[in-house]
């Protein structure tokens, strides 16, 4: 009898072993960290500037990962190359749309976003460029942002500055010049 009570505990203690590891594993696991898709030209023309927005980005994270994250819960950056072609960045767009990437950071090219921007708006995922300035990107999109003044409000700038000074610069000479003329 006394040897049934001995091996009925031993039984009990290893189910209470099993169970307390089991536990102690399910509270001990990381979470999913979240998905940021990195989407941008990472080769072709404009390779230098999505690469060093690459960098920059990426410094961002390390920072609020070695903090703990958001929430407990890392942040990981999943990067797509739409190598400066529009074509590249809508069928990157619709791989984002099937992956588990929560938003987007990209497109560094008006070209490629306004590809891109259905894509993101039909899976409603919130997209955010640091570049691309062409007005409709975000006039009828409600999940595409931009970090910077859209090309209209710069054409009124240098429409403005133009004016003020000599009457001959009329026609701006920079990167967005095909938008900024529509503009003038």
């Amino acid at each position: 009898m006394k040897q049934r009570l001995i091996m009925w505990l031993a039984v009990v203690a290893g189910v209470a072993l099993v169970l307390a590891v089991a536990w102690a594993a399910i509270l001990w696991t990381r979470p999913e960290p979240i998905r940021i898709a990195f989407a941008n030209s990472l080769s072709g023309p404009s390779a230098p500037a999505g690469t060093e927005s690459l960098v920059a980005t990426q410094l961002a994270i390390d920072e609020v990962n070695a903090k703990g994250g958001v929430n407990g819960r890392l942040i990981e950056l999943v990067l797509f190359d739409d190598a400066s072609d529009p074509a590249v960045a809508r069928a990157n767009a619709q791989a984002i749309a099937e992956s588990p990437c929560v938003a987007v950071l990209g497109h560094y090219l008006s070209s490629a976003s306004l590809a891109a921007a259905p894509v993101y708006k039909d899976a409603r995922i919130p997209a955010l460029t640091g570049s691309a300035a062409a007005d409709d990107l975000t006039s009828t999109n409600d999940y595409y942002f931009r970090a910077l003044a859209p090309v209209s409000a710069q054409a009124r700038s240098i429409r403005g500055t133009s004016a003020r000074r000599d009457e001959g610069a009329k026609s701006p000479s920079c990167s967005h010049a095909r938008f900024l003329r529509q503009e003038f």
